[in-house]
């Protein structure tokens, strides 16, 4: 199913977001409209495929475990 992406500019952040959780990101690969990326919040480990580009675009997520 393609997901619809948005992006909004705030004049402020909202007081109420809490302190938010540290993220670790990285790009394994990106060959035109494909990326494929890994992150980890230190529980959850996640793969993700997206393909396509523009405002609508497919994005696969599968849980990982921290070995792979």
């Amino acid at each position: 199913m393609p997901e619809i992406e948005r992006k909004f500019r705030l004049t402020r952040v909202p007081s109420d977001l809490g302190p938010g959780s540290p993220l670790r990101q990285a790009y394994v690969a990106c060959e035109g409209e494909v990326e494929v990326r890994v992150r980890s919040d230190g529980s959850r480990h996640v793969i993700t495929v997206k393909g396509g580009r523009g405002r609508y675009h497919a994005k696969v997520e599968t849980d990982i475990s921290a070995e792979d």
